[in-house]
């Protein structure tokens, strides 16, 4: 036996030799265990629709008011009315959605679960994608394009560059609905709830768009008194440029990765619990070892015999832990 007296490239790989077992089992378990949730996650499919405004050709006084801005300002208030009740209760009821949720939830929290499951994007000034994501594909098509199909309603009624800004009145009922849910959550939770904090964000971001709609409001009324705008420049044109289709593949969970990740996570762990068996182990392994612990010097070491019996034992140990990996 050879005297180790420090860490060195020959102790670490002898010590991961023989904390082996130690990684790999590890891995093997967690590895078949992310695989297994992996298996189990449900399949979450998801629908995009795009949808393309194009105002109409605007004299030249009424486009030195208007600006891109402003439309953007006017599909985010647009975006929150989406959100209301008023608008998702029908495609609810109509798709039958979250039908396995009814017993176990109310239908708030279906409405609030609706909500985070949909995402508006801007893409540009005049293109925007309605996104809806759920664990049955046809509902989810079908709902992604009542969505799409609704958002076009309100867009030919709302997105003009009239004088009269009908955004405020939506915005001031989505902020009522808005100010009842903070005061649910502040009996219920402290300020410091990641719900409470999320949704006096939410406020705030509307209630900067309604101000800005507001100032758009009192400018547009100006202009009015200047240069009233003709009926046929006040409107634009939205139509759906892509429709939902049916999703033939999951949007998530991504398995692979999952099982990637679960077997980085295991191997991490394997290593983390090899090295703390190595640490803790008080075993005298070395000449070194024993002679710095006792204080004497060491005068023979004797190596380790392996007779018939232990290389068996140890050819059956490795058929085994081979046979259940």
């Amino acid at each position: 036996m050879r005297e180790q007296s420090s860490f060195s490239i020959g102790y670490l790989l002898e010590s991961f030799h023989r904390r082996k077992h130690w990684i790999w089992l590890t891995t093997l378990i967690i590895s078949v265990a992310s695989v297994v949730i992996a298996l189990r996650m449900p399949k979450i499919y998801q629908a995009t629709s795009m949808v393309l405004v194009q105002p109409h050709r605007f004299p030249e006084q009424v486009a030195r008011t208007y600006d891109l801005h402003r439309m953007e300002n006017r599909l985010k208030a647009l975006s929150e009315v989406i959100y209301s009740r008023t608008f998702l209760q029908p495609i609810i009821d109509a798709e039958s959605l979250y039908a396995d949720q009814v017993d176990r939830r109310t239908s708030d929290e279906i409405i609030e679960q609706m909500r985070k499951d949909i995402r508006i994007d801007i893409r540009a000034n005049d293109v925007f994608s309605i996104s809806y994501e759920g664990a049955e594909p046809e509902k989810v098509m079908n709902a992604t394009n009542r969505l799409a199909k609704q958002f076009i309603s309100l867009l030919q009624q709302q997105v003009t560059v009239a004088p009269v800004n009908p955004q405020v009145e939506f915005l001031e009922t989505r902020l009522k609905d808005l100010y009842t849910e903070r005061a649910d959550l502040q009996a219920t939770y402290t300020k410091e709830h990641p719900e409470l904090i999320a949704l006096i964000k939410k406020i705030a971001e509307v209630e900067a768009v309604l101000r800005a709609e507001k100032r758009a409001a009192a400018e547009a009324a100006t202009t009015e008194t200047r240069a009233p705008v003709e009926p046929e420049l006040q409107n634009a044109e939205a139509r759906i440029i892509d429709g939902a289709t049916l999703p033939m593949k999951p949007f998530k969970p991504n398995r692979t990765l999952f099982a990637l990740i679960g077997s980085l996570i295991g191997l991490g762990v394997g290593v983390g619990l090899a090295v703390l068996a190595e640490i803790s182990d008080r075993t005298f392994r070395y000449a070194g070892d024993l002679q710095s612990y006792v204080g004497l010097p060491v005068l023979v070491c004797i190596p380790q015999v392996e007779t018939a019996g232990d290389l068996r034992r140890v050819r059956i140990r490795r058929r085994l832990i081979w046979g259940s990996a």
